[in-house]
């Protein structure tokens, strides 16, 4: 081999050499795998003072760049700070002092109410019996209204009177003194022309409907 053939050789070599070592324009490809990033948390930031809930979403929804649409009925007062916290854990906070359902579809969010429910129900009352009318009342009424001689005869023997609507309003003096709550009711509703009735766990005060005539057709 010629002197000359050796320097072509060399040149060659180095050139090979220098493309592999990055030199070049062609780098070997990369062992490591591809790692995904992870989905950028959102913080928000609310501070409502007496705010409507409405409003309150609203500046929610904005920070997230979210579409949403609030039923109509949704209505509330919020008294809350929420400082840089996740969007969904903000949302949830909201939700939960409104009672309300948030559901996202399609990209939009939909905030609903939730229908309340009573969590301490009123107990049944057993129903009256005479025994709660034998119970004694005093009365020293003048010139008042239907409503609050009974309503004085609720409060002094916790047994509930209730007026039928068909009842026209009375004005009446009562002058009782250690009477049967059953005596009381007789006279009241004699001077009225009205009637009473046990109805269950109340005593209900109403308008006696009339008989109807009889037509005899003689034969």
């Amino acid at each position: 081999m010629t002197m000359k053939s050796i320097l072509a050789a060399t040149v060659l070599l180095a050139a090979h050499f220098a493309f592999a070592d990055g030199t070049g324009s062609k780098t070997a490809p990369s062992s490591q795998p591809t790692v995904p990033q992870a989905p950028v948390e959102t913080l928000v930031t609310v501070n409502a003072k007496g705010n409507d809930v409405r409003d309150v979403l609203t500046s929610l929804f904005t920070q997230d760049k979210a579409s949403f649409v609030v039923d109509p009925n949704v209505h509330y007062v919020l008294w809350l700070s929420l400082n840089k916290v996740d969007f969904d854990a903000a949302l949830g906070i909201i939700c939960h002092l409104a009672n309300l359902k948030a559901t996202e579809d399609g990209g939009i969010w939909y905030v609903k109410q939730k229908p309340f429910v009573n969590e301490h129900p009123q107990p049944k009352l057993p129903p009256l019996t005479n025994h709660d009318l034998a119970k004694y009342v005093t009365l020293k009424m003048h010139k008042s209204s239907l409503a609050e001689v009974l309503a004085k005869l609720t409060g002094e023997t916790g047994v509930p009177i209730t007026i039928d609507k068909s009842v026209p309003s009375f004005r009446l003096d009562a002058h009782l003194y250690r009477k049967s709550l059953k005596y009381a009711l007789i006279v009241i509703t004699k001077a009225t022309h009205l009637s009473y009735k046990l109805d269950g766990p109340q005593v209900l005060v109403y308008k006696p409907v009339p008989p109807n005539p009889v037509h005899i057709v003689g034969g």
